[in-house]
């Protein structure tokens, strides 16, 4: 197993309440309300052996560098908006901006300031960013709640030719470097595999009968939520054209929410029946979870050789849906590789602040971004592509489900961002996680 030689090096923070307050030599504005993100310092990795056959690209990967650029100017300040502090994902995210800031420190001498504010408002997001703009900032590092509700803020940032790094939601009609995997290919993953669990479960004859798929959308005018459902459609549009009407797709947005989606998936229930359930597409973890409470409270979720089997799929690949696909619960997850959009969020955006120069739309799509120190990871290669919606680069990683690389594989980014709280590697059985997990 090859691991990044980043990812060995302890994380120090350049000041001990970097990632509450932010870390800034200048005093930092407080927007109204303030949310005040937690403290996600990695300690250093404890690999496991790996075996012969991989030890040479695991040394050759130990001894690999990031970028660092030429620039008189050493320290830079940077506007950092993220979704709310409890947010699992984002504090994988945030791990991996860390790592990445620790990194341009100590190979390249260069510190980065953070002023950080976390909300899943839009508009306590908006106001945070407005502060931090009036106040002065090199450049901005956005994970918007709603892409949307940023178009013509992130004009702003652009008429002051700011550079502007956004991930895992994008800002449609702006310029922008955008750092994120394929939503489309992510759905399409979980979507194939719950067909095929059914198929194995049930037999084929399922198709002709009468029956229902969940999806729960998250936020609908968004990018990521529009391809992910596209890419769940992409896997059983057919089934249900060809069932002539008997098999019915019931969408519900539920806004990445839980207990939204608890009650969102009892209506269903209630209105079609138990037995005619078929699958669960979430286009988040949440959003799974609450689908899967709503049939554990029926006693409907079975083993997957049971012909009443219904898949839940989801997309994220949190420590929580590793722990339910272990107990055989949640079918399978695409992996949305939270510490690689912060690595790549933080290292594009120091690029343009040391260079001066902006990453821009590439004159055709497929380039490799080459990342020597992340050789043998899973979400690699990321392919330069350019953006659907917006004016700029879409720094594009691989998708991949959380079962093709093991639950304990320590390129997780759960098992990352636990191992950064515990000191300790998680370990998984069919019990779920069984040790090293500080959430289950």
């Amino acid at each position: 197993m090859n691991f990044p030689r980043n990812l060995r090096l302890a994380a120090s923070s350049i000041c001990a309440l970097a990632l509450v307050v932010g870390c800034s030599s200048s005093s930092t504005p407080t927007p109204a309300p303030q949310s005040a993100a937690p403290v996600v310092t990695p300690a250093p990795v404890v690999t496991q052996a790996a075996p012969a056959s991989e030890a040479a690209s695991a040394a050759a990967s130990a001894e690999a560098k990031g970028p660092c650029f030429d620039s008189a100017k050493k320290e830079f300040t940077v506007a950092m908006v993220r979704w709310d502090p409890a947010d699992i994902y984002f504090n994988g995210v945030q791990l991996g901006e860390q790592i990445e800031h620790d990194r341009i420190l100590k190979d390249c001498g260069v510190t980065i300031n953070w002023k950080l504010f976390g909300s899943d408002d839009s508009s306590k997001q908006l106001t945070a960013l407005q502060s931090y703009l009036a106040a002065g900032v090199d450049g901005v590092d956005l994970e918007p709640f709603d892409g949307a509700a940023f178009t013509s803020i992130a004009k702003e940032i652009n008429a002051k030719n700011l550079p502007l790094v956004v991930h895992d939601v994008d800002v449609p009609g702006a310029q922008e470097v955008f750092a994120g995997f394929d939503n489309l290919a992510a759905g399409k993953l979980g979507g194939d595999a719950a067909i095929a669990a059914l198929n194995a479960a049930r037999g084929t004859g399922w198709q002709q009968q009468e029956g229902v798929f969940i999806v729960l959308r998250c936020i609908v005018g968004d990018a990521f939520d529009i391809g992910r459902t596209n890419g769940y459609h992409s896997a059983f549009d057919a089934i249900v054209a060809a069932s002539g009407g008997k098999i019915k797709v019931e969408t519900q947005e539920v806004g990445c929410n839980d207990s939204k989606a608890r009650t969102a998936t009892d209506g269903i229930i209630a209105r079609y029946g138990q037995d005619k359930i078929l699958g669960v597409f979430a286009i988040d973890g949440d959003s799974g979870f609450g689908a899967l409470s709503a049939l554990k409270a029926r006693n409907m979720v079975v083993a997957k050789t049971d012909p009443k089997f219904i898949p839940v799929v989801a997309v994220d690949g949190s420590e929580a849906e590793m722990s339910s696909i272990a107990k055989g619960e949640m079918l399978t997850a695409a992996v949305q590789p939270a510490v690689a959009a912060g690595v790549l969020a933080e290292r594009l955006l120091y690029q343009e602040l040391a260079t001066g120069k902006l990453l821009t739309k590439p004159a055709t799509d497929g380039a490799t971004y080459d990342m020597p120190d992340y050789v043998g990871a899973p979400w690699g290669p990321v392919k330069i592509v350019s953006g659907p919606e917006y004016d700029g680069p879409w720094y594009q990683t691989s998708t991949y489900d959380v079962a093709s690389i093991g639950l304990d594989n320590h390129w997780q980014w759960a098992n990352m961002l636990d191992q950064s709280k515990t000191g300790a590697w998680p370990h998984y059985t069919d019990q779920g996680c069984v040790s090293g997990c500080p959430n289950s």
